[in-house]
């Protein structure tokens, strides 16, 4: 049994729209060629649309692009990975120079915005978004509600998102 949304032409072009760019610009930075990116741009919208049953809360459609991307990606960068290279290495023997640039340029633009903000933001933000830990392991660590972690990373994302537009 699909989903309301597998069938749905409309959606997917809308979704294409909303969240084909940022999500084109998220695997750009990590593959050696536009065609490789691109492709997987592809890949990443006919596996969501065969895969658009396990969607049960249409909110979450970018995370769900974004998981299958990601996932692509690295089964892609594994099948390419030179014999006892790991994942860092693989990615850094991918890039072009103007790739490794812009990567350096977005890293330290990525870390200054960090540093802007609050303690209890950037605490929240970088538990949450890059060491990837639940938001309830977060209220537990710090002793905040859970609300409060989830208003601390939500600040975090709004102020660092805002602060990086120009590489997206």
């Amino acid at each position: 049994m699909g989903s309301k949304w597998e069938k749905n032409p409309e959606f997917w072009r809308s979704a294409y729209q909303s969240h084909g760019s940022a999500i084109l610009a998220y695997l750009k930075v990590r593959t050696p060629a536009l065609e490789d990116a691109e492709d997987l741009l592809q890949e990443t919208f006919v596996k969501a649309i065969h895969a658009a049953n396990s969607l049960s809360d249409i909110t979450k459609i970018r995370s769900f692009l974004f998981s299958i991307a990601h996932n692509l990606l690295v089964n892609q960068l594994q099948k390419k990975r030179p014999a006892g290279s790991s994942d860092i290495e693989l990615v850094a023997h991918t890039m072009t120079p103007e790739q490794e640039l812009a990567s350096n340029s977005f890293k330290k633009q990525l870390d200054f915005m960090i540093k802007t903000l609050t303690p209890s933001q950037q605490k929240a933000f970088e538990s949450a978004v890059l060491n990837g830990m639940p938001y309830r392991d977060i209220s537990r660590m710090t002793g905040w509600p859970l609300s409060t972690v989830k208003i601390n990373v939500y600040r975090a994302r709004k102020r660092i998102i805002s602060g990086m537009k120009g590489y997206f």
